[in-house]
């Protein structure tokens, strides 16, 4: 299992680099555009992805097949991207939250209540796009599930461009779309929800690559 985490983070510093550099960009003109409800998504949406980016890599340089013959389990190879799921998710709102976190108190404007609001809101998107796409791609294949993957991808980002739009007449900056969002009891839901779907996820990704033919 080691040795699997160890080398999904060496595919991560070869292929992923882009994405914490994108990450950073994208975190700074959240922080400093007023329209940044987008900005400020994207990088959450973007990291819950790249586990797919990664296997596509694998099945392409035929690792998958070569881990079929060392002594690990399929459930092994298919909990790592999970795993790294959570590793990139956390990366991200870390840098997100603490972006926005000094352009709140640079404005005046903390509201540590309304930050944990929107933690779990970007932990509730983080899970859902791979809780829907990484079954799809265990059972299918990388290349095979690339329709789901740009469909869900596609889905998500025209509903996160729509609420900014709606949003757009309160500036859509972070403060205002904290004073939008549900209290804690829908969002808590929502969390739970979110979190339960992506263990569910988990479970039938390791059934669909057990039956699956390499």
């Amino acid at each position: 299992m080691k040795g699997l985490v160890y080398k999904d983070l060496l595919m991560l510093k070869k292929y992923g680099m882009a994405f914490f550099v994108l990450a950073v960009v994208f975190c700074a003109v959240a922080a400093m555009n007023e329209g940044s409800f987008f900005f400020f998504l994207y990088p959450v949406l973007i990291a819950s992805m790249l586990p797919v980016t990664i296997l596509s890599y694998d099945e392409r340089n035929r690792w998958i097949s070569c881990a079929d013959t060392l002594p690990c389990s399929r459930g092994a190879v298919v909990s790592v991207k999970y795993l790294l799921v959570l590793f990139l998710l956390a990366v991200c709102l870390i840098l997100s939250l603490l972006a926005q976190g000094v352009r709140a108190a640079y404005i005046g404007q903390f509201q540590p209540e309304g930050f944990l609001s929107m933690a779990a809101l970007l932990c509730s998107v983080g899970l859902l796009a791979p809780s829907l796409l990484l079954p799809v791609v265990f059972k299918l294949g990388a290349e095979r599930g690339r329709i789901a993957y740009y469909i869900i991808i596609g889905a998500l980002c025209a509903f996160f461009v729509t609420l900014g739009m709606i949003t757009s007449d309160s500036t859509a900056d972070l403060p205002a779309i904290i004073a939008i969002l549900p209290g804690w009891g829908p969002l808590l839901i929502l969390l739970t929800a979110s979190a339960l779907l992506f263990f569910l996820s988990w479970q039938l990704s390791i059934y669909f690559y057990k039956k699956r033919e390499l």
